[in-house]
């Protein structure tokens, strides 16, 4: 049938709920015996248009007449290198982009009185391109709702229209972060309606998705907000793709971020990292229109500039350039492999690179190569306990701590835990020093960029 429950069609719900932020009605989504309430496409902020544009968005009004949210709503106008992940269907308004989607089990659980725990899940994309509606709505309400999580994922501004900075009062820039900040400030108001704990929310996201669930995490200071992070802290001045990011603005980021990391809470943070993290961004470059023969080229780029004991294989030399790419902090970290790369569908050998966790978490994309085996959907359930345990409990072992993930421990940096089929468990030597060599390389800035490139002499 091809991807995972990407071919069935939800059943549109022609009863209101009266929500606080206005009656909407959504759809149905059945899972045998369980059914799970999709509601798309909510418009959570006023159209960032006119006076409004490169402003902090302002909260959309109540509306007291049914809202219909069977469809996602537009993505945010995409810019930047990025474009190339752009598709034919998406579609782009700015005006009606600050939408968001809310995944909720119909069920109650006993287990959590209060409501059920949520998610709120911010898209990746360098900041420049990026949308909600990247997972196909019907399989991602197989994937964690159905463990009792609500799932949020939101639309925020990208680009110059989220993040251009004019250094003045003209544009202060981090508009896309206040998007976000208002997303969740929606959630805080409004979840109840939809049977979540408004006290008990974790933040998700993927590649610059994790980089504002950081961000986030240091605005909010004072809030009691878990946090679920994946960071990919790219070097703006080699990375070849981010133009338009957050910057400290003296408002949203009212001090130096190394003051703010000193002063945030202190909360749990999870991290996932494919095997060849890095070698995603690479293979999405624009600048490599010829992606393979450019892979060909990087061992006699590298040769040239360096030692040879640098180049002695080949393809462990394109591996660790890759992996050059990705650096992260963290308390729990897990490593991912996965037997074919779902997301590019173009890889030169077979790798886990930069977000091909997201369909293992989140199902199939409507834009990706997906068709899980059932080692797949091993790794699958595998990924989706120890993510649902987190968020629930803050603890991906669950409730009674009764798995063996341990805790980051300073003393021990190069544990990690890897997430595999038939055996997932704690090993040593993450990345095994793979990337001490390339320290050196990215001293030289001018040649690293050249190499990555695939421009050097």
């Amino acid at each position: 049938m091809g991807g995972f429950l990407s071919h069935l069609k939800p059943e549109k719900n022609t009863e209101v709920l009266d929500a606080t932020c206005g009656p909407i009605r959504g759809n149905i989504y059945k899972h045998g015996e369980k059914i799970v309430d999709g509601y798309l496409g909510i418009p959570y902020a006023k159209p960032p248009v006119g006076n409004l544009r490169f402003k902090k968005p302002v909260a959309a009004d109540k509306w007291s007449e049914p809202l219909n949210c069977y469809e996602y709503g537009p993505g945010c106008p995409q810019a930047g290198n990025f474009s190339v992940l752009c598709h034919d269907w998406m579609v782009f308004d700015e005006e009606k982009c600050l939408n968001l989607n809310v995944f909720a089990p119909r069920w109650k659980s006993d287990e959590f009185p209060k409501g059920l725990p949520v998610m709120v899940y911010i898209h990746g994309g360098g900041f420049e391109v990026g949308y909600s509606a990247y997972s196909h709505d019907y399989s991602l309400t197989g994937t964690i709702p159905l463990r009792d999580v609500i799932v949020v994922s939101i639309n925020y501004r990208l680009g110059p229209l989220g993040f251009l900075t004019t250094g003045d009062d003209v544009a202060v820039g981090n508009y896309g972060l206040w998007d976000q900040t208002l997303a969740l400030q929606w959630v805080q108001d409004h979840i109840s309606s939809f049977g979540g704990d408004r006290d008990n929310v974790t933040i998700a996201g993927t590649s610059a998705g994790g980089i504002n669930s950081q961000s986030l995490l240091e605005w909010y200071q004072s809030q009691p907000v878990d946090l679920f992070k994946k960071t990919a802290e790219i070097p703006r001045d080699f990375s070849g793709f981010i133009y338009f990011g957050p910057n400290f603005d003296g408002d949203f980021f009212p001090k130096p971020m190394e003051e703010l990391r000193k002063e945030a809470p202190k909360l749990d943070a999870m991290i996932t990292i494919g095997e060849y993290e890095g070698l995603g961004m690479i293979m999405m470059n624009p600048a490599c229109p010829d992606r393979h023969n450019h892979l060909k080229n990087l061992k006699t780029a590298i040769a040239d500039a360096y030692s040879p004991e640098v180049t002695k294989n080949h393809e462990d030399v394109q591996k660790k350039l890759f992996d050059a790419y990705t650096k992260a902090s963290f308390d729990y970290l897990m490593k991912t492999e996965t037997v074919e790369n779902p997301i590019l569908g173009e890889l030169p050998f077979k790798a886990a690179t930069h977000g091909s966790d997201h369909p293992y978490l989140l199902g199939d994309g409507v834009a990706t190569k997906f068709n899980p085996t059932e080692e797949d959907f091993k790794v699958m359930e595998i990924m989706g306990t120890l993510v649902s345990n987190f968020v629930k409990y803050g603890n991906p072992n669950g409730k009674n701590k009764s798995g063996n993930w341990e805790k980051y421990n300073l003393k021990q940096p190069n544990k990690y835990f890897k997430i595999d089929y038939p055996k997932s468990e704690m090993r040593e030597n993450f990345q095994n020093g793979r990337l001490e060599v390339f320290e050196e390389i990215k001293k030289d800035d001018n040649r690293y960029q050249k190499i990555i490139l695939g421009n050097a002499n």
